[in-house]
């Protein structure tokens, strides 16, 4: 089994540089699961209570609801551990 955290490391690396990679393999080698991980790698999609209560004011603020956004906030945070995936994502 490959290490992937380590090859992933090295593409940030690359990319980090501003320089260009390519993933090449035959089929079934596993192209497609490593640039899942490499989004998952790169992008940090945890959000803190006030990170949240700032896109529910962003909603409110155009739908006007009548929501209590920081207790939302709050609930959602508590809910999801500010990880914003409430179930699993399809690869």
């Amino acid at each position: 089994m490959v290490n992937l955290e380590s090859r992933l490391q090295e593409i940030k690396t690359i990319i980090d540089a501003g320089e260009y990679f390519t993933i090449h393999k035959a089929r079934q080698y596993g192209k497609t699961t490593i640039l899942h991980a490499l989004a998952d790698f790169l992008v940090d999609m945890n959000f803190s209570a006030r990170d949240i209560a700032g896109m529910l004011q962003l909603y409110e603020d155009d739908y006007q609801t009548g929501m209590n956004v920081h207790k939302m906030a709050e609930l959602l945070y508590d809910y999801t551990s500010g990880y914003p995936y409430l179930g699993i994502p399809i690869m």
